[in-house]
């Protein structure tokens, strides 16, 4: 988004930042606090409408910074997101590959009206929160792989477990969160 003009300037005046770890590195060493969208561009690229899917296995540079800076991270999940569009499989592989060479995603998604198809369904979104994750600090130095894969552990059993508490005040008694 940053690579767009005009984009760009809103996101800044609105406070958002680059989610690169040197921009997030700063804004932690100045004392602000961060909020990540953890999936980025492939939780994009693979949401369905009627499933619940993060991407987050593989994404653990946030915790490694919460580690440097000694911040808790606090899970959180949002009932009702991929449902507020429409999704196409169509070029998914071609679509995935662009998100892995360049960082770009290109989701093929449309609302409920063909006339402005980018307006989303009128569907709540229901945000829940779980209790924070306290992490230690590395003495402002890279924590250890184990430091790192035992928080990630504990992040990914938090987001499960707040899915599961949540899900049936959502309507999503029989879903499941597939976290991959």
């Amino acid at each position: 988004m940053f690579s767009i003009p005009i984009v760009r300037d809103v996101i800044l005046w609105c406070g958002g930042i680059d989610a690169s770890r040197k921009c997030c590195d700063a804004a932690l060493s100045d004392g602000k606090s961060l909020t990540i969208m953890v999936g980025g561009e492939r939780e994009q690229i693979l949401a369905r409408r009627g499933h619940h899917v993060a991407y987050a296995l593989k994404r653990k540079g946030f915790i490694r910074l919460a580690c440097i800076h000694g911040v808790d991270i606090i899970p959180c999940y949002c009932f009702g997101e991929a449902d507020l569009y429409s999704t196409s499989r169509l070029l998914h592989g071609w679509r995935m590959w662009l998100v892995k060479k360049f960082g770009i995603a290109m989701p093929l998604a449309w609302g409920p009206s063909w006339v402005l198809p980018l307006k989303p369904s009128q569907l709540p979104l229901n945000i829940v929160m779980g209790d924070p994750i306290v992490v230690n600090k590395s003495a402002g130095q890279e924590p250890t792989a184990a430091e790192v894969e035992k928080v990630h552990a504990t992040y990914i059993d938090a987001l499960r477990n707040l899915f599961e508490k949540h899900k049936s005040e959502h309507g999503c008694a029989h879903k499941t969160l597939e976290i991959i």
